[in-house]
């Protein structure tokens, strides 16, 4: 981040505002519960400003205190909230017929996620309607540098901003394939750019493969998406069968979000695109077509 404009933000943030918030960013659903020791242990406050932040969140209804335990969870305020942000959200509107026609023609599940810091936040997930498929996540974060919906992410921030993000996380291996160096994590990211999608064979999960595409810059919001499934049914063999439908996904989903979609798409992405190249690219020994590559060259690797 550029070093004026942090400071112009940390003048006019108030500590103590920020402090509360941070509690609600605590709560996991691995950790749905957390009492005044817990939260002045994780914060790293004193525990009677954890306990008066908690009783004042609690006043305003963003958690709720068991009377017995005394451990406090998420409450009805945000709820309240998260039910109007669905309600009145552009691009959860006009993405969700798309996601379901992809669904559709995948039989595999699909997402959606924006990115949230140095993550990414799902904000709908379609499970395929097969028995065995992977998971949705729903409301869950997810990690930029070794999922497909993640990479594909990083491919709409600039050079600069992928190594702020990538440094700020650290790249643990998640499976034997993650990939943990930063040169060619970043080369990667120039690959999504120039042929639209991304891929994770394993990266973040043994036994599930992934194909994600970049939407764009919606209401200040960076958007992609993402297709995955089994490994056993999602074979490297389906790349290049699966792609094309989800990088068209992807651009109708832009185009029917209007003009400012579209456009920071083409703004952010387009400038660093390698000049289009009809044929095939090879990537951990599957063929990949290049989605701006003729229809028939598709045709030749599906």
């Amino acid at each position: 981040m550029n070093k004026g404009l942090a400071d112009i933000k940390s003048r006019y943030e108030v500590g103590s505002v920020g402090k509360a918030l941070s509690i609600l960013s605590l709560f996991t659903q691995e950790r749905p519960a957390l009492n005044v020791t817990d939260v002045s242990r994780l914060l790293d406050v004193p525990k009677s400003t954890a306990h008066n932040l908690l009783r004042t969140l609690q006043r305003f209804n963003f958690v709720s205190q068991d009377s017995v335990s005394k451990h406090y969870r998420l409450g009805r305020k945000l709820y309240e909230l998260g039910t109007l942000y669905s309600r009145g959200n552009d691009l959860l509107t006009h993405a969700l017929p798309h996601l379901l026609g992809l669904r559709e023609k995948t039989q595999e599940t699909v997402k959606l996620g924006v990115l949230t810091n140095t993550e990414v936040l799902v904000v709908r997930a379609l499970e395929s309607p097969l028995m065995l498929h992977t998971r949705g996540d729903e409301g869950r974060l997810a990690p930029l540098y070794c999922t497909g919906i993640g990479k594909a992410l990083l491919a709409l921030l600039s050079n600069e901003e992928v190594r702020d993000v990538l440094a700020k996380v650290g790249l643990r291996a998640r499976t034997p394939r993650t990939v943990t160096a930063l040169s060619r994590l970043e080369e990667e990211v120039e690959e999504v750019r120039r042929q639209g999608f991304s891929v994770d064979l394993e990266e973040n999960e043994e036994g599930v493969h992934c194909i994600g595409a970049p939407v764009g810059e919606v209401s200040g919001e960076r958007v992609a998406i993402s297709v995955s499934g089994p490994a056993s049914r999602f074979s490297r063999n389906r790349i290049p069968e699966l792609a094309p439908l989800v990088v068209e996904t992807a651009g109708v989903i832009a185009v029917s979000l209007g003009k400012t979609a579209s456009t920071v798409m083409k703004s952010n992405v387009e400038p660093r695109l390698a000049p289009a190249k009809a044929g095939r690219e090879e990537r951990d020994g599957v063929k990949l077509a290049h989605p701006n590559a003729p229809s028939s060259a598709l045709r030749e690797l599906s």
